[in-house]
């Protein structure tokens, strides 16, 4: 999130914030349009409380921080559009970019807005020409930070018992509420075991390689099934091991974990 919607969305609390995403779906035609709602509030909000200065900040792939940028506060859209390109070069992306089955071994409102990075997951409004493609998505655990929020979840096409357990509905459709997209959290298709999720996914997701990561904020190390050495070095990835079957624990759980 920017300075301007930071302000004008996240300051407002439940209500400011279900009334400006509310008001952005009005200017976008039904799609979250947020610049013509941060343009009209903005100047009103600075008058009535202006800010001495705005602190922006920009991560890498890795989650460190990258760049600072200070602005004052008639500046503060002029600094969200600056950062935004700067951002958007220093944007994750996953290790594989099309696959037939991504599993995703935790989501949570600390790692993204939206549990898992729309962009990484190649499931964003809007998607960009040449992003990550999916056959099926798998999600398997919240995150502890998460405190039960699931916003997200609904970006899945399965997932697992042990998630539907510890999500909190409560918190999960006030997020949906706020946000304006209550779609986002409610849950996929739900086996009883990962291996079921997992061949059920592969069942419906056509051919091509599955990959599992940790998070869509980690990145740096994946599980890769269904392509040789030769293919993943093509793609400039560094081949550090290689998984040992079973690849399933005697309850279906997935016996090989990034975290």
């Amino acid at each position: 999130s920017g300075l301007g919607k930071m302000l004008v969305f996240g300051l407002g609390g439940t209500e400011g914030a279900e009334a400006a995403h509310g008001e952005a779906r009005a200017c976008g035609g039904g799609r979250a349009d947020l610049l013509p709602v941060l343009e009209r509030a903005l100047p009103r909000l600075l008058a009535a409380a202006p800010p001495v200065v705005g602190l922006g900040l920009v991560e890498d792939q890795a989650h460190a921080l990258s760049q600072v940028e200070a602005a004052a506060g008639d500046d503060l859209l002029g600094c969200d559009r600056r950062l935004l390109a700067s951002a958007i070069r220093r944007h994750p992306r996953p290790p594989l970019p099309r696959a037939a089955l991504l599993v995703v071994e935790r989501i949570g409102k600390e790692i993204s807005g939206t549990g898992m990075d729309p962009h990484v997951i190649g499931r964003s409004v809007g998607r960009r020409p040449g992003g990550p493609e999916f056959g099926a998505i798998l999600a398997l655990r919240l995150s502890r930070g998460t405190r039960g929020n699931a916003h997200g979840i609904g970006m899945a096409d399965h997932t697992v018992r042990a998630l539907a357990d510890q999500v909190d509905r409560a918190a999960t459709e006030l997020n949906g509420r706020t946000s304006g997209m209550p779609e986002r959290g409610r849950l996929p298709r739900v086996h009883d075991t990962e291996e079921a999720a997992v061949r059920a996914a592969l069942a419906g997701a056509g051919p091509g390689p599955v990959l599992q990561i940790g998070s869509t904020l980690e990145l740096e190390e994946a599980l890769v099934g269904g392509l040789g050495r030769a293919r993943l070095e093509q793609e400039g990835l560094e081949v550090v091991g290689r998984l040992e079957a079973p690849f399933y624990r005697g309850r279906g759980s997935l016996r090989h974990r990034l975290r």
